[in-house]
């Protein structure tokens, strides 16, 4: 996403308005989550909505790993539809680990999910490995500076796409053999400069579900080139 300085400031506004001050409890996907603060908030987010329906129609594996896991949504979600069996999470924000720890044990999964304090892979061993790793990527916002951002404000883009070059050139040390890498991306990013980051890792996309009119949400499955 490129925009003006007064879109900027705009959209940092916005943004603002909608981070968690303090612990909270809200409804999302008729369930109750636990956010503390600068956890970022699940239920005003489509994307968050859109990964919530797809993921549950994917075909079940045995370990799951979920990138920016925020309040556990999404490790909740793969459990409780049965498309895993165990589920690790990682998030840099400390609050929104210590969230989902609250929230897998409050819908029943807090035995069968593991949750690190990371920047992206940075804290999981070279042993740890997945049979399918997914990310509800951000855009990114051009022309700020990422070390300005608050935690809260990075939940919600990723300047010049750093995080997404260091997804793609490290997740393949932590797939199963035959593992699935898959991005949740929406129109906000620029679908054609992911894709540009994906193929200098050697991975090319393929969309595999679609959601929304106007504002389309992607679920991306990445071949690696390389097998």
């Amino acid at each position: 996403m490129t925009a003006t300085n007064d879109e900027v400031s705009s959209i940092l506004s916005q943004v603002e308005s909608w981070r968690v001050l303090e612990p909270t409890t809200v409804s999302f996907q008729g369930l109750d989550w636990v956010l503390l603060p600068d956890v970022f908030p699940i239920q005003r987010s489509h994307s968050s909505a859109f990964a919530w329906e797809v993921l549950q129609e994917l075909e079940p594996v045995d370990s799951f790993l979920d990138i920016g896991c925020g309040p556990g949504n999404n490790v909740v979600v793969a459990l409780q539809s049965g498309v895993c069996r165990t589920a690790t999470g990682t998030d840099i924000n400390a609050n929104s680990v210590e969230s989902a720890k609250i929230n897998a044990e409050r819908h029943g999964f807090g035995g069968s999910t593991n949750f690190l304090v990371s920047d992206m892979f940075n804290s999981l061993e070279e042993k740890d490995k997945f049979d399918l790793i997914f990310w509800n990527s951000p855009p990114a916002l051009e022309g700020v500076d990422p070390d300005s951002l608050s935690v809260h404000e990075r939940s919600f883009f990723d300047p010049a796409y750093d995080c997404n070059i260091r997804f793609f050139s490290q997740a393949r040390r932590h797939l199963t053999d035959g593992g699935r890498l898959m991005i949740g991306f929406c129109s906000n990013g620029e679908f054609d400069r992911m894709k540009q980051i994906a193929a200098e890792s050697n991975f090319v996309p393929e969309i595999v579900a679609e959601r929304g009119e106007g504002h389309p949400h992607w679920l991306v499955d990445f071949r690696d080139t390389t097998k």
